[in-house]
């Protein structure tokens, strides 16, 4: 199992993390936050690190979505933030 963990925001994506309201762009109803995590090479995520006696080959990148609890329809913390265009 890694010992290493990473979480990768974009400046836009922190915003909405910290201080935009979560509302579902579909039906306008409440997002419920789920964090989850994939196993990635530290080559893939870009983790730097030097004379740390850390595993850097497998890391844990953590990663949010969220969920509407009204239509159940389903958004990364990118869609949502304005980084990449959703998913029809």
């Amino acid at each position: 199992m890694p010992s290493t963990f990473v979480y990768v925001f974009t400046p836009k994506e922190f915003f909405y993390f910290l201080f935009r309201k979560k509302t579902c762009p579909k039906c306008g109803g409440p997002l419920r936050k789920e964090k989850y995590f994939r196993v990635v090479s530290g080559k893939e995520c870009g983790v730097k690190m030097r004379n740390l006696h850390v595993s850097k080959k497998w890391v844990k990148k953590y990663e949010y979505r969220y969920i509407c609890q009204e239509c159940a329809a389903l958004f990364s913390l990118q869609e949502l933030a304005g980084e990449t265009p959703a998913q029809p």
